[in-house]
Protein backbone atom coordinates (compact mmCIF):
# COMPACT_ATOMS: atom_id res chain seq x y z
CA UNK A 1 0.00 0.00 0.00
CA UNK A 2 1.53 3.47 -0.59
CA UNK A 3 2.87 5.15 2.46
CA UNK A 4 0.19 7.80 3.35
CA UNK A 5 1.30 11.93 2.86
CA UNK A 6 0.80 14.09 5.63
CA UNK A 7 0.65 18.25 4.59
CA UNK A 8 3.24 20.03 6.09
CA UNK A 9 1.48 22.81 7.65
CA UNK A 10 4.17 24.22 9.78
CA UNK A 11 6.75 25.22 7.60
CA UNK A 12 5.74 28.20 5.54
CA UNK A 13 4.11 31.01 7.23
CA UNK A 14 0.95 32.59 5.00
CA UNK A 15 0.77 35.68 6.70
CA UNK A 16 4.07 36.46 8.81
CA UNK A 17 2.90 40.49 8.83
CA UNK A 18 -0.19 39.38 10.28
CA UNK A 19 1.49 36.82 13.05
CA UNK A 20 4.47 39.36 13.50
CA UNK A 21 1.51 41.99 14.83
CA UNK A 22 -0.21 39.59 16.54
CA UNK A 23 3.15 38.36 18.32
CA UNK A 24 3.81 42.28 19.23
CA UNK A 25 0.41 42.50 20.66
CA UNK A 26 0.53 39.67 22.83
CA UNK A 27 3.94 41.19 24.16
CA UNK A 28 2.11 44.28 24.49
CA UNK A 29 -0.22 42.73 26.75
CA UNK A 30 2.28 40.92 28.96
CA UNK A 31 3.76 44.23 29.31
CA UNK A 32 0.48 45.81 31.25
CA UNK A 33 0.12 42.68 33.31
CA UNK A 34 -3.07 41.48 31.10
CA UNK A 35 -3.93 37.52 30.83
CA UNK A 36 -3.63 36.21 27.44
CA UNK A 37 -5.48 32.86 26.42
CA UNK A 38 -5.86 31.60 23.08
CA UNK A 39 -9.37 32.91 22.43
CA UNK A 40 -7.85 36.39 23.27
CA UNK A 41 -4.86 35.92 20.57
CA UNK A 42 -8.34 34.24 17.92
CA UNK A 43 -10.07 37.14 17.90
CA UNK A 44 -6.80 39.68 17.92
CA UNK A 45 -5.50 37.79 14.90
CA UNK A 46 -9.37 38.02 13.43
CA UNK A 47 -9.09 41.54 13.81
CA UNK A 48 -6.01 42.44 12.68
CA UNK A 49 -6.78 40.23 9.85
CA UNK A 50 -9.70 42.78 9.00
CA UNK A 51 -7.92 45.66 8.82
CA UNK A 52 -5.12 43.88 6.43
CA UNK A 53 -7.99 43.08 4.44
CA UNK A 54 -7.79 39.41 4.37
CA UNK A 55 -10.27 37.63 3.68
CA UNK A 56 -9.69 34.17 3.42
CA UNK A 57 -8.10 34.12 6.87
CA UNK A 58 -10.36 31.82 9.40
CA UNK A 59 -8.15 31.73 12.24
CA UNK A 60 -9.00 28.30 13.78
CA UNK A 61 -7.70 26.32 16.77
CA UNK A 62 -5.19 24.60 14.75
CA UNK A 63 -4.07 27.38 13.35
CA UNK A 64 -3.62 28.94 16.81
CA UNK A 65 -1.91 25.74 18.04
CA UNK A 66 1.24 26.14 14.82
CA UNK A 67 1.59 29.86 15.51
CA UNK A 68 2.07 29.33 19.10
CA UNK A 69 5.07 26.89 18.34
CA UNK A 70 6.54 28.88 15.63
CA UNK A 71 6.94 31.97 18.05
CA UNK A 72 7.43 29.72 20.92
CA UNK A 73 4.71 30.53 22.84
CA UNK A 74 3.24 28.15 25.77
CA UNK A 75 0.22 28.07 27.69
CA UNK A 76 0.79 28.84 31.35
CA UNK A 77 -1.80 27.28 34.25
CA UNK A 78 -2.20 30.42 36.55
CA UNK A 79 -3.05 29.48 40.16
CA UNK A 80 -4.41 31.35 42.91
CA UNK A 81 -1.85 32.56 45.10
CA UNK A 82 -1.70 34.60 47.96
CA UNK A 83 1.09 37.88 48.83
CA UNK A 84 1.84 36.71 51.74
CA UNK A 85 1.48 32.90 53.74
CA UNK A 86 0.90 33.69 57.63
CA UNK A 87 0.51 31.54 60.76
CA UNK A 88 -0.55 32.21 64.19
CA UNK A 89 -0.73 29.95 66.83
CA UNK A 90 -1.36 30.03 70.54
CA UNK A 91 1.44 28.89 73.20
CA UNK A 92 1.40 28.62 76.73
CA UNK A 93 4.32 29.78 78.89
CA UNK A 94 4.71 29.79 82.84
CA UNK A 95 5.93 32.87 85.19
CA UNK A 96 8.75 30.38 86.01
CA UNK A 97 10.57 28.97 83.33
CA UNK A 98 13.11 26.69 84.66
CA UNK A 99 15.59 24.51 82.44
CA UNK A 100 15.26 20.50 82.12
CA UNK A 101 19.12 20.26 82.69
CA UNK A 102 22.01 21.17 84.88
CA UNK A 103 25.24 20.43 86.10
CA UNK A 104 26.23 18.81 89.03
CA UNK A 105 29.08 16.17 90.79
CA UNK A 106 28.79 12.97 88.70
CA UNK A 107 27.12 10.36 90.70
CA UNK A 108 24.44 13.34 91.85
CA UNK A 109 20.75 11.57 91.62
CA UNK A 110 19.05 15.01 92.07
CA UNK A 111 19.13 18.57 91.34
CA UNK A 112 17.40 21.28 92.95
CA UNK A 113 16.55 24.56 90.99
CA UNK A 114 15.39 28.09 92.79
CA UNK A 115 12.23 29.86 91.17
CA UNK A 116 9.41 31.13 92.63
CA UNK A 117 7.03 28.36 93.24
CA UNK A 118 5.29 29.81 90.11
CA UNK A 119 6.10 26.97 87.35
CA UNK A 120 2.31 25.81 87.43
CA UNK A 121 1.04 29.59 86.77
CA UNK A 122 0.67 30.18 83.23
CA UNK A 123 -0.51 32.34 80.63
CA UNK A 124 -1.10 32.52 76.92
CA UNK A 125 0.98 33.75 74.46
CA UNK A 126 -0.15 34.26 71.01
CA UNK A 127 2.18 34.34 67.79
CA UNK A 128 1.91 35.49 63.96
CA UNK A 129 4.13 35.13 61.55
CA UNK A 130 4.77 35.27 57.30
CA UNK A 131 6.81 32.89 55.32
CA UNK A 132 8.62 35.65 54.21
CA UNK A 133 10.10 36.11 58.00
CA UNK A 134 8.23 39.02 59.06
CA UNK A 135 6.76 38.70 62.91
CA UNK A 136 3.57 40.32 63.68
CA UNK A 137 3.02 42.22 67.29
CA UNK A 138 2.71 39.42 70.18
CA UNK A 139 -0.50 38.89 72.61
CA UNK A 140 -0.76 38.03 75.91
CA UNK A 141 -3.32 36.54 77.66
CA UNK A 142 -3.34 36.62 81.65
CA UNK A 143 -5.47 34.02 83.57
CA UNK A 144 -7.91 36.99 85.66
CA UNK A 145 -10.95 38.66 84.67
CA UNK A 146 -9.63 41.88 84.03
CA UNK A 147 -6.80 43.73 82.59
CA UNK A 148 -3.96 44.05 84.65
CA UNK A 149 -3.14 47.97 85.04
CA UNK A 150 0.46 48.30 84.68
CA UNK A 151 2.62 50.28 82.32
CA UNK A 152 2.89 47.78 79.28
CA UNK A 153 5.19 48.09 76.33
CA UNK A 154 3.37 49.44 73.11
CA UNK A 155 4.34 46.44 71.09
CA UNK A 156 2.46 43.74 72.91
CA UNK A 157 -1.65 43.55 72.67
CA UNK A 158 -2.82 42.17 76.34
CA UNK A 159 -6.06 40.98 77.30
CA UNK A 160 -7.78 38.84 80.48
CA UNK A 161 -9.87 36.22 80.47
CA UNK A 162 -10.82 33.79 83.42
CA UNK A 163 -9.36 30.70 81.61
CA UNK A 164 -6.63 32.44 80.21
CA UNK A 165 -7.12 30.98 76.87
CA UNK A 166 -8.35 31.82 73.31
CA UNK A 167 -12.31 32.71 73.12
CA UNK A 168 -13.92 34.46 70.48
CA UNK A 169 -14.23 37.47 72.24
CA UNK A 170 -10.03 37.81 72.13
CA UNK A 171 -10.12 36.14 68.54
CA UNK A 172 -11.69 39.34 67.44
CA UNK A 173 -9.73 41.85 69.43
CA UNK A 174 -6.48 39.63 67.65
CA UNK A 175 -7.95 40.39 64.31
CA UNK A 176 -8.89 43.83 64.90
CA UNK A 177 -5.67 45.02 66.82
CA UNK A 178 -3.00 42.64 65.41
CA UNK A 179 -4.27 41.04 62.37
CA UNK A 180 -5.58 44.40 60.89
CA UNK A 181 -2.71 46.12 61.62
CA UNK A 182 0.26 44.19 60.47
CA UNK A 183 2.50 45.43 57.81
CA UNK A 184 1.37 45.61 54.23
CA UNK A 185 -2.18 45.19 54.92
CA UNK A 186 -3.43 48.41 52.89
CA UNK A 187 -1.60 47.21 50.10
CA UNK A 188 -1.60 43.59 50.32
CA UNK A 189 -5.26 42.53 51.50
CA UNK A 190 -5.06 38.58 50.32
CA UNK A 191 -3.23 36.97 52.57
CA UNK A 192 -3.47 32.89 53.70
CA UNK A 193 -3.51 32.27 57.24
CA UNK A 194 -2.84 29.00 58.81
CA UNK A 195 -4.38 28.19 62.16
CA UNK A 196 -5.10 25.14 63.71
CA UNK A 197 -8.16 22.99 64.91
CA UNK A 198 -9.01 24.86 67.94
CA UNK A 199 -12.54 25.96 69.17
CA UNK A 200 -12.58 29.90 68.75
CA UNK A 201 -10.84 29.61 65.06
CA UNK A 202 -13.82 27.61 64.04
CA UNK A 203 -16.47 30.02 64.82
CA UNK A 204 -18.85 31.69 62.20
CA UNK A 205 -18.09 34.94 63.55
CA UNK A 206 -14.29 34.48 63.02
CA UNK A 207 -14.91 33.39 59.58
CA UNK A 208 -17.09 35.64 58.18
CA UNK A 209 -14.81 38.05 59.97
CA UNK A 210 -11.98 36.86 57.83
CA UNK A 211 -13.94 37.12 54.84
CA UNK A 212 -14.34 40.66 55.21
CA UNK A 213 -10.60 41.07 56.01
CA UNK A 214 -9.73 39.44 52.26
CA UNK A 215 -8.28 36.76 53.98
CA UNK A 216 -8.58 32.87 53.46
CA UNK A 217 -8.26 30.74 56.47
CA UNK A 218 -6.68 27.43 56.46
CA UNK A 219 -7.10 24.95 59.00
CA UNK A 220 -5.00 22.33 60.07
CA UNK A 221 -6.86 18.90 61.01
CA UNK A 222 -6.09 18.13 64.96
CA UNK A 223 -2.84 15.86 65.07
CA UNK A 224 -1.20 17.15 62.42
CA UNK A 225 0.40 20.62 63.99
CA UNK A 226 3.45 18.96 64.45
CA UNK A 227 3.86 18.51 60.88
CA UNK A 228 2.11 21.10 59.35
CA UNK A 229 2.43 24.43 61.95
CA UNK A 230 5.19 26.46 60.85
CA UNK A 231 5.64 27.93 64.41
CA UNK A 232 5.58 24.35 66.38
CA UNK A 233 8.49 23.42 63.62
CA UNK A 234 10.62 25.85 64.30
CA UNK A 235 9.61 29.77 65.90
CA UNK A 236 8.09 28.24 69.08
CA UNK A 237 11.33 26.22 70.29
CA UNK A 238 13.57 29.60 69.49
CA UNK A 239 10.91 31.75 71.55
CA UNK A 240 10.62 29.65 74.66
CA UNK A 241 14.70 29.35 74.56
CA UNK A 242 15.22 33.30 74.53
CA UNK A 243 11.74 33.79 77.36
CA UNK A 244 13.50 30.88 79.47
CA UNK A 245 16.87 33.40 78.71
CA UNK A 246 15.07 36.24 80.60
CA UNK A 247 13.59 34.07 83.58
CA UNK A 248 17.03 32.61 83.98
CA UNK A 249 18.41 36.38 83.77
CA UNK A 250 16.07 37.73 86.24
CA UNK A 251 15.75 34.81 88.84
CA UNK A 252 20.28 35.61 88.81
CA UNK A 253 20.42 39.50 88.70
CA UNK A 254 16.72 40.49 89.18
CA UNK A 255 15.25 42.83 92.17
CA UNK A 256 13.11 40.47 94.00
CA UNK A 257 10.38 41.14 96.24
CA UNK A 258 9.34 38.56 98.70
CA UNK A 259 5.99 37.86 100.90
CA UNK A 260 5.79 38.34 104.58
CA UNK A 261 6.38 34.91 105.01
CA UNK A 262 9.44 35.05 103.82
CA UNK A 263 8.95 33.26 99.92
CA UNK A 264 9.79 35.05 96.73
CA UNK A 265 7.54 37.02 94.57
CA UNK A 266 6.94 35.81 90.71
CA UNK A 267 7.53 38.51 88.13
CA UNK A 268 5.15 41.17 87.75
CA UNK A 269 3.07 40.96 84.79
CA UNK A 270 4.91 44.02 83.16
CA UNK A 271 8.10 42.36 83.10
CA UNK A 272 6.66 39.23 81.88
CA UNK A 273 5.31 41.60 78.62
CA UNK A 274 9.37 42.92 78.47
CA UNK A 275 10.26 38.99 78.35
CA UNK A 276 7.89 37.97 75.59
CA UNK A 277 8.54 41.30 73.58
CA UNK A 278 12.55 41.30 73.65
CA UNK A 279 12.15 37.26 73.04
CA UNK A 280 10.07 37.82 70.01
CA UNK A 281 11.90 40.26 68.61
CA UNK A 282 15.30 37.99 69.32
CA UNK A 283 13.93 35.28 67.13
CA UNK A 284 15.68 35.31 63.99
CA UNK A 285 13.67 35.81 60.23
CA UNK A 286 15.71 32.42 59.10
CA UNK A 287 14.32 30.28 61.57
CA UNK A 288 10.36 31.57 61.01
CA UNK A 289 11.18 30.92 57.36
CA UNK A 290 12.68 27.67 58.35
CA UNK A 291 9.52 26.43 59.63
CA UNK A 292 7.39 27.29 56.57
CA UNK A 293 10.21 25.05 54.46
CA UNK A 294 9.64 22.48 56.56
CA UNK A 295 5.85 22.36 56.35
CA UNK A 296 6.37 22.35 52.74
CA UNK A 297 3.77 25.33 52.38
CA UNK A 298 5.10 26.24 49.41
CA UNK A 299 2.92 27.85 45.85
CA UNK A 300 3.58 27.51 42.18
CA UNK A 301 2.30 30.33 40.39
CA UNK A 302 2.46 28.57 37.43
CA UNK A 303 2.32 25.90 35.27
CA UNK A 304 2.93 24.62 31.89
CA UNK A 305 0.00 22.62 29.89
CA UNK A 306 -0.46 21.39 26.99
CA UNK A 307 -0.94 24.46 24.39
CA UNK A 308 -2.78 21.59 21.67
CA UNK A 309 -5.58 19.91 23.95
CA UNK A 310 -5.92 24.22 25.09
CA UNK A 311 -6.81 24.80 21.40
CA UNK A 312 -8.88 21.78 20.81
CA UNK A 313 -11.01 22.39 23.64
CA UNK A 314 -11.84 26.16 21.82
CA UNK A 315 -12.20 24.63 18.96
CA UNK A 316 -16.43 24.80 18.93
CA UNK A 317 -16.13 28.60 19.97
CA UNK A 318 -17.64 31.02 17.53
CA UNK A 319 -15.36 33.47 16.80
CA UNK A 320 -16.99 34.70 13.56
CA UNK A 321 -19.08 37.52 15.26
CA UNK A 322 -18.04 41.27 14.89
CA UNK A 323 -14.90 42.12 16.33
CA UNK A 324 -15.24 45.56 16.39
Amino acid sequence: MPQQKRAKRSGTVKWPNLEDDLADWIKEQQGKGMAVSTVKIRFQAKFIAKQMNINDFKGGPCWCSRFMKRKNISILLIKKTFSVTDNMDETLLAFDCPPNRTVDETGAKTASVLTTGHERTSFTCVLACAANGDKLKPMIIFKRKTIPKRDFPNDVIICANENGWMCEIIMHEWLQKVWQCRKGSFFQPKRLLIMDSMHAHLLESVKTRCQNLSTTVAIIPGGLTKILQPLDLSGNKSFKAEVRKRWECWMSEGLHMHTKSGKMRRASYEEVAKWVVSAWKSVKSSSITAGFKEAEIVSLDKETVNQEDECDDLGDLDLDQDLL
